[in-house]
């Protein structure tokens, strides 16, 4: 959305709202006075009703919707696909030359991966590396 004046700042800010009409919202300005409003809350109009922009109406230039991958408990899925179920046959680490071969899966940090994201990430490098997880990852299914 636009808002009715742009920012004087040189900065842009982002705030995250934990619950905003039921759910949790991000909220993104920018220099020329666009307002990103992500979240699911799934109405612009429901967004608008939370804002006061001094008796001036806001214009909505986009609405539109993405997939977002949030687990009923919270963490993200940490996990390693190996070269024996994706082809579906043995396979001989020999042929590697690592035998840290597959693919592995980093998923479900939630509305924006913001906070879950980086930490996840870490862990995944780690993995991959073949270094000790800096974290306890004791429940996914990848073998440290």
């Amino acid at each position: 959305m636009k808002g009715p004046r742009p920012s004087n700042s040189e900065y842009c800010h982002q705030v995250y709202v934990e619950s905003l009409a039921g759910a949790p919202v991000e909220i993104s300005d920018h220099r020329d006075g666009r307002i990103n409003v992500g979240g699911y809350i799934g109405d612009a109009e429901i967004a608008l009703q939370f804002v006061d922009f001094d008796d001036t109406e806001p214009e909505v230039l986009e609405t539109g919707r993405c997939y977002r991958p949030i687990l009923a408990g919270g963490g993200p899925i940490i996990a390693k696909i190996t070269m024996h179920a994706l082809i579906g046959k043995p396979y001989s680490v020999a042929r590697e030359t690592h035998a840290r071969g597959g693919v592995f899966v980093n998923t479900g940090q939630g509305t924006s991966g913001i906070r879950m994201g980086p930490g996840s990430g870490l862990v995944m490098g780690e993995i991959i590396r073949g270094l000790q997880p800096s974290a306890d990852i004791s429940g996914s299914n990848v073998p440290t």
